[in-house]
């Protein structure tokens, strides 16, 4: 195991500013489309700030250059958006008004609406979509799952209810195959849903001993395995143990980094062998960077010691050959944050990039050519690894 070293800094290809915090962000496969949504929240500026406003997502070549947007009048606007892996469709989710979520699908080449579902009754928080566009998964009250029919989504959804009602669904995750989905909630439930020609055939679920606050998941893209993060905790699942009924086959537990979301967020490699976490460092308001590889049962560090990040972290991505790990952070509002690049076998910081507010989204492309990211500065950034 060696010592991460330190990089350079480094100048995004190109930037845009869009209209409010761009909160998400996803990139094609071969990194030639980006998506884009803005949202706004009220952090601790009181009664006097609105969350109503005009809100959008927007979606860009690898150039720089605006293929469409989709603007509107809403509350708090695009939590989630996502795109499949070839570039044909995307997605995004939300608030609409604060008793109706926002769920749209598009044409990525056009910008043609594919799903404009309203008859959600919470906040999308998140959404996935299979490699190809013809599935797209939601997560709200419950997680809703839409299919293709002819040229546009299914407007009746199948539906899967899990977890510690009222506590809302936090994240779901498709296979690029999307033949069967997993999620988990704040609760600390974990479900796994296979899925037929529109259609939930089986669901399983798992709980942990002690109830864990899931915030992160994320699925191999060529084999079964995922992994959860939340807590102080990271899992690691395969399809197998789920449906078996035996949870995970591995967990890491990180130090207690003395807030109510410590591990914030997870990465797994295509074949389900390495895995990122980034976790948030107490009242330092540092943070941390694991890697992790699964091997005879465990999940053992990658590096000798973590990756010590300037400030609490928001996300990390890897590329399907795990060559490269990225890293946002940044907390609290108004002031900077850091976007790294680092390599995956030594942990080698190869690059960081500074921003004036904080960092939540990046995200690199499946071929490691080019990365997405976006920040509370209303900034949406392309950079090239």
């Amino acid at each position: 195991m060696t010592q991460p070293k330190l990089g350079v800094i480094k100048l995004p290809k190109w930037s845009v500013q869009l209209s409010h915090f761009v909160n998400s962000v996803a990139i094609s496969d071969d990194a030639a489309r980006v998506v884009a949504g803005t949202y706004f929240h009220n952090y601790n500026r009181g009664s006097g700030h609105s969350p109503n406003g005009t809100f959008g997502t927007y979606c860009y070549d690898s150039g720089g250059n605006q293929l469409w947007k989709d603007e509107f009048q809403g509350y708090e606007g695009v939590y989630s958006v996502g795109i499949s892996g070839d570039g044909k469709v995307a997605a995004a989710g939300g608030w609409f008004k604060n008793n109706k979520g926002l769920l749209r699908a598009y044409n990525a080449a056009t910008g043609k609406n594919l799903l404009n579902y309203s008859a959600i009754p919470d906040r999308v928080s998140s959404l996935s979509l299979s490699s190809d566009g013809s599935v797209l998964a939601a997560a709200s009250d419950q997680i809703y799952v839409f299919t293709t029919s002819g040229q546009s989504f299914s407007s009746s959804p199948a539906t899967i209810a899990f977890g510690n009602t009222p506590v809302p669904t936090s994240v779901v995750a498709l296979h690029s195959d999307g033949t069967w989905l997993a999620a988990c909630d704040q609760g600390g439930n974990v479900c796994l849903a296979t899925i037929q020609n529109g259609a939930i055939v089986n669901t399983y679920n798992w709980t942990p001993p002690q109830p864990v606050p899931f915030v992160s998941i994320a699925i191999s893209r060529s084999g079964e395995s995922f992994v959860v993060g939340g807590g102080d905790i990271v899992y690691l699942f395969t399809k197998n143990s789920m449906i078996q009924g035996n949870g995970p086959v591995a967990q890491y537990n990180t130090p207690n980094g003395g807030t109510k979301q410590d591990v914030r967020w997870v990465a797994i490699s295509d074949d389900g062998t390495f895995v990122t976490a980034v976790q948030n460092d107490g009242l330092a308001q540092t943070g941390l960077l694991y890697a992790l590889s699964y091997s005879n049962g465990n999940l053992i560090p990658a590096w000798q010691n973590p990756n010590a990040l300037n400030y609490n972290p928001n996300s990390t991505s890897m590329d399907s050959a795990a060559k490269y790990i990225t890293a946002a952070d940044g907390y609290p509002e108004n002031a900077p944050g850091t976007f790294y690049l680092f390599d995956a076998s030594s942990g080698n910081k190869l690059w960081d990039a500074s921003t004036d507010n904080m960092n939540w989204p990046m995200v690199i492309s499946a071929d490691g050519s080019g990365i997405t990211a976006g920040s509370d500065n209303g900034f949406l950034y392309y950079f090239q690894p």
